[in-house]
């Protein structure tokens, strides 16, 4: 049971507008305070000074990216402010204007990455292999994918881009889809599976957040240098954990957490890497369980360090 002095220093945290404002925006995932500060209208200082507050109340939490500063909700927010924050009608004018800014701002920064990733199309792979060691990286995938306990007959690849990995893993399988928002990556992915014998391949542009699959159709999902693309990370895991069958397998491949800032730059970055305990708390939070991670091991030294990670539903998913 909470003390007295907390729960009273938990409603003034909440007891303010703009900071009921701020924790129903981080409903919808994780925000810096640049894209806080464009929704909102308000001030870098004023929305430093609210986050500070919610974060000593134990409302928030932030971890830092390189230069960047991303902040969430904490976990351990109480029910009951969690009922009245949520609660708010969606009508209502100041958290429909929030909403639509957020929606705004996402659709601003989805355009310029589907721009970048049009122009990078051809030359895709080539452009990726400079920063990551493809060559380690499928071959592991591959004998974590073949592995006795993974069932593989139906696969989704959330995030194809030009369909290698889709290529890769469609032997193993009756049915394979790739889910990815960019024609011009997809009409590259469908020449990458022409002729692939095993599974019947199925290319779908969607978001990965909102794939409109049938839940709980898959045994495995992929998600190959798929979230540091991402605003929020969590929402392609949650879409991952409905279309996965029960006791369905997901492989998430991405960069470890770094620091060069010149893949958010001119690379469309919007993550610098990811750490374990950043894949395990979204994991977590959307119904995944039994993380595992396979680090890979390259001696090129200009490459960036890359990481499998392993996870597998769980009921509460069910």
């Amino acid at each position: 049971m909470p003390a007295l002095d907390d729960v009273v220093t938990v409603l003034r945290a909440v007891a303010e507008p703009t900071r009921v404002r701020l924790l129903r925006l981080l409903q919808q995932g994780e925000l810096t305070v640049s894209d806080i500060c464009a929704i909102t209208g308000h001030s870098q200082p004023r929305i430093s000074r609210h986050l500070r507050i919610l974060i000593d109340a134990g409302l928030l939490s932030r971890h830092r990216e390189g230069s960047w500063v991303y902040y969430h909700r904490a976990p351990q927010i109480p029910a009951a402010v969690l009922a009245l924050v949520d609660g708010i009608d969606d009508s209502d004018h100041q958290m429909s204007t929030d909403a639509a800014r957020l929606d705004a701002e996402r659709h601003r920064r989805r355009r310029e990455a589907d721009e970048h990733f049009s122009r990078l199309a051809p030359t895709w792979d080539r452009e990726r292999s400079r920063i990551t060691p493809d060559a380690g990286v499928e071959s592991r995938l591959l004998d974590i994918v073949m592995a006795s306990n993974i069932t593989r007959d139906a696969i989704v690849d959330l995030g194809t881009g030009t369909g290698r990995v889709l290529s890769l893993l469609a032997p193993l399988a009756t049915h394979a889809v790739g889910i990815d928002s960019n024609h011009t990556m997809l009409r590259h992915a469908r020449t990458a599976v022409d002729g692939t014998v095993g599974a019947a391949i199925e290319l779908r542009q969607a978001d990965v957040a909102a794939t409109g699959l049938p839940d709980h159709t898959f045994d495995l999902a992929v998600a190959h240098q798929l979230l540091h693309f991402l605003d929020s990370p969590d929402m392609a895991l949650r879409e991952a954990a409905r279309i996965l069958k029960p006791g369905g397998t997901l492989i998430i491949v991405d960069l470890l957490a770094h620091q060069d800032e010149t893949l958010r730059t001119e690379h469309a970055h919007r993550r610098l890497g990811f750490t374990s305990q950043q894949i395990e708390r979204w994991c977590d939070g959307v119904g995944f369980g039994d993380l595992t991670e396979h680090r890979i091991d390259h001696s090129a030294g200009d490459l960036l360090p890359v990481c499998i990670w392993q996870a597998t539903t769980t009921t509460r998913n069910q």
